[in-house]
């Protein structure tokens, strides 16, 4: 399977038939994470919300960030993945999502495609080994669009949209690495936590990921995996910090910069 080919862009003012509904994010917010590892700090991830444009004759957005490792933590792992993705400005569908990543032994891309037309999302990923350029490795698969599935970014933007209070659930189904993953989320309570040096009003969430099998059931036998983090009470509702454990410790992003 070729890779999936790129949405039909119009960078061009778009004719609005009705306005859009109000989200709490708007075009050109810039935020930046700092991305640790353990005690250890390893790099930094920015987003960045682009000019909406066209796709396929709706309205989208566009969102462009980059995640690249420190200079002390580049001389053991250099990496640098560069990212976007646009979706449907009025429900969220999503078109597609790419990721261009540079690392110490392999170059990598990634693309998760929607084709609504035929009902079916595309993944496709091929790696290259930096100094043996014969060395590939591919991964692809394709799956019906039974229900509502998301690529591994929009719903962070889409989870900020609903009313966020204790005891909000969400469901999402995200394709990434070639298989469906289901993510519960719950806001559990309200607390304050610091960041950027001042203390803000935050939705303590949990959340957790499960495998599911090409007939869309959950995969049985799992190990555990869980991750939670704190989102904005009040309005953009940006996410302020999440962290997971891992086999070799505990991996944590937390905002240090928007505007």
């Amino acid at each position: 399977m070729p890779p999936p080919q790129k949405p039909q862009l119009e960078e061009k003012a778009y004719k609005q038939e009705k306005p859009l509904p109000q989200y709490p994010f708007q075009v050109g917010e810039k935020l930046t994470y700092l991305a640790s590892w353990s005690l250890f700090s390893v790099g930094t991830i920015d987003s960045e919300i682009m000019p909406l444009v066209s796709v396929n004759d709706e309205l989208s957005y566009h969102i462009k960030g980059v995640a690249k490792t420190n200079e002390f933590f580049s001389a053991i792992y250099n990496a640098q993945e560069d990212f976007e993705t646009f979706f449907n400005a009025r429900d969220f569908r999503p078109y597609k999502f790419e990721l261009q990543a540079r690392e110490t032994k392999w170059t990598r891309q990634h693309i998760t495609a929607f084709d609504y037309e035929s009902g079916e999302v595309y993944y496709w990923k091929k790696s290259v080994h930096v100094e043996n350029p014969q060395k590939i490795k591919t991964k692809e698969a394709s799956y019906k669009i039974k229900t509502k599935l998301f690529d591994a970014l929009t719903p962070i933007y889409y989870m900020r949209t609903l009313p966020l209070k204790i005891n909000t659930k969400a469901v999402f189904k995200v394709v990434e690495n070639a298989e469906i993953l289901q993510i519960s989320c719950e806001i559990l309570k309200e607390e304050n936590i610091k960041i950027m040096e001042v203390n803000q009003p935050a939705f303590y969430f949990e959340c957790q990921l499960k495998k599911i099998e090409s007939k869309g059931k959950i995969k049985e036998n799992q190990k555990d995996s869980n991750f939670l983090g704190w989102v904005a009470k009040n309005s953009p509702h940006e996410l302020l910090k999440t962290q997971a454990e891992a086999k070799i410790g505990s991996i944590s992003i937390e905002l240090i910069k928007k505007q």
